[in-house]
């Protein structure tokens, strides 16, 4: 709060669990969504297109196609794609639905967002100890953290997870996985030793050095840039820990 005077105001204890503080975020909020005129009229239609996929909504339909989501939305009266993206993004900003207008997301609107989250968590968490050394599982580990799910449920949350860049495929042949958020905080120093040796008097080589100072870094942005990195056509992974990685391009 003392860094960040101007966007801290206040500190308000909540719990998920018990409910506690609940009461007096919600009149936080809306003390300053009255003070602030943050609230707007809702149009009918996106409304509607609300209580329309509550109704579709059934235990096995987790997600549909951005194909079959815009019928609704065409069903509910919003028939131009510019209505249709205010409606999504209203509707994905309060937690209804989920959808990122990214090359590797738009094409599918997730119904169920806690779904997603669970799943999210089964593979990023601390009740298993898969890949926690390396970062890395393989398919049958994977098998193994979706046991709960059927054998199509399974290759659908795989997808899923690779486009949302959760996990990213190293080795097609071996079914191996990069898992970035489970990647080791300390440095293989031995490791990296090995693959990058140190510069000495005697070495001939030469290397281009650059540094790139940041003054924070979101998080998570490191794994990212890893699974970025490694869809390039040529690069290849041969070391990972939790802010770094040794790669090749061929």
């Amino acid at each position: 709060k003392r860094k960040y005077p101007g966007v801290i105001r206040q500190t308000l204890c909540v719990s998920n669990a018990t409910g506690l503080g609940m009461i007096d975020l919600k009149k936080q909020l809306m003390e300053i969504a009255i003070n602030n005129k943050f609230i707007v009229n809702i149009p009918e239609t996106w409304i509607s297109l609300h209580e329309y996929i509550k109704a579709e909504i059934i235990p096995e339909l987790h997600y549909i196609p951005w194909a079959v989501y815009t019928q609704w939305c065409a069903e509910c009266g919003l028939l131009c794609s510019e209505t249709v993206a205010k409606a999504t993004q209203f509707l994905h900003n309060m937690g209804y639905i989920m959808h990122f207008n990214t090359p590797k997301l738009t094409d599918i609107v997730i119904l169920d967002p806690q779904w997603f989250s669970d799943i999210m968590a089964n593979i990023v968490t601390f009740t298993h100890d898969f890949g926690k050394q390396t970062g890395k599982l393989n398919k049958l580990e994977i098998q193994q953290i979706l046991k709960r799910y059927t054998d199509a449920e399974q290759t659908t949350i795989v997808e899923l997870l690779l486009r949302f860049e959760i996990i990213h495929l190293l080795d097609v042949s071996e079914g191996l996985y990069l898992v970035p958020f489970l990647l080791p905080e300390p440095v293989p120093s031995s490791q990296l030793a090995s693959l990058w040796p140190p510069r000495t008097s005697s070495s001939t080589s030469d290397e281009l050095l650059r540094i790139y100072q940041f003054r924070f870094i979101p998080a998570g942005l490191i794994g990212r840039l890893m699974a970025e990195t490694l869809c390039i056509e040529g690069v290849q992974g041969k070391l990972f820990w939790k802010r770094g990685a040794v790669i090749t391009h061929t």
